[in-house]
């Protein structure tokens, strides 16, 4: 396999015995290059206050001494010569320059919260993540087995007009190339891909407004799942057909419901380790998983995610690169 560029991103909720499990597995399924990164937030405003500056700085001080101690176990435990690079500022804002700056292939970071609690899964540094880095993003749950046995692709429909369905290609051809690539370096041997058919109308038409039986109703929506089943089998089919030499198989699951609630019911009935969902941060393009659905999806499932952006997709975050460092 080609080598890989991989970032470990490191903060101080991070989980470390996760991350490096991670690391040390992919690295030996071929040749890898890992920077483990850490961030720590930036004193300086409280630095700059005389009332608060002595305590800021030993405050600082120990923060920088706990996140470096971090990295070094990190890379202790991967036995590859991996880079170290300690940093200041916005957490996401530094991993995603530090991703660009080195053409990382990817960028694994363990959850800040475990699974299922009562506020939201994923803290402010993964969704920053999620929304603004064009890298790949594999966000590492404690709880989930590493290496992954088992992986779903969430796929979304491709649209109706020429643009959309442009958009939706591009999407699915991202998390099909990421996902095989991932199957093959960790010796999966099955991609679940996992379609939700929301239909459209379907309330307002069971309403006595509408003026529909039960059976026209009924009608409606058999048409729209058996569509949405023929669109899905040729979905697989050309999967299957593009990845042929892989060896890897292709399993079509169809969920009906709103996307995010059927998603998150069809992961949590295959059981999955990892989950490949796409978010290209944008509003107004249908057929991709944007914004708060993919969020909405992953606040919500048990096993690790990782999140594809689109080819081309340019992260706001892009333009400072240039002034890193400096």
């Amino acid at each position: 396999m080609p080598e890989m560029c991989i970032l470990a991103a490191v903060d101080q909720d991070d989980q470390v015995e996760a991350l490096t499990s991670a690391i040390a597995l992919w690295a030996k399924g071929g040749s890898s290059k890992v920077t483990i990164v850490g961030v720590a937030p930036e004193f300086r405003a409280a630095i700059s206050n005389p009332a608060v500056s002595s305590r800021a700085k030993e405050a600082e001080a120990a923060l920088l001494q706990d996140l470096k101690q971090r990295l070094e176990r990190v890379a202790a435990g991967l036995h590859i010569g991996a880079e170290i690079d300690l940093l200041s500022g916005a957490v996401a804002d530094e991993i995603i320059k530090s991703a660009l700056l080195r053409n990382a292939d990817i960028v694994v970071k363990t959850a800040d919260r475990a699974a299922l609690q009562p506020s939201p899964v994923f803290g402010a540094v993964e969704k920053k993540l999620i929304r603004k880095c064009p890298v790949p993003v594999w966000i590492l749950r404690a709880e989930t087995p590493v290496p992954p046995k088992s992986l779903v692709v969430a796929i979304d429909s491709p649209g109706v007009s020429g643009e959309q369905r442009a958009e939706a290609d591009t999407m699915a051809a991202a998390l099909l190339d990421n996902a095989v690539a991932f199957a093959l370096r960790f010796g999966i041997s099955e991609i679940q891909l996992l379609h939700a058919c929301s239909v459209i109308g379907a309330n307002f038409l069971e309403s006595p407004r509408a003026g529909w039986t039960p059976k026209e109703v009924a009608a409606y929506v058999e048409e729209w799942r058996q569509n949405s089943e023929a669109w899905l089998e040729e979905f697989k089919e050309e999967a299957s057909r593009h990845y042929s030499q892989t060896g890897i198989t292709f399993t079509p699951h169809l969920v009906m419901g709103v996307a995010d609630q059927a998603l998150v019911a069809g992961i949590k009935a295959l059981d999955t380790d990892i989950l490949f969902i796409g978010s290209a941060n944008r509003s107004g393009v249908s057929g991709l998983f944007i914004g708060n659905t993919a969020e909405s999806v992953i606040d919500k499932v048990e096993c690790s995610v990782y999140v594809v952006k689109p080819q081309g997709f340019s992260s706001v975050i892009s333009p400072v690169v240039q002034n890193y460092g400096k």
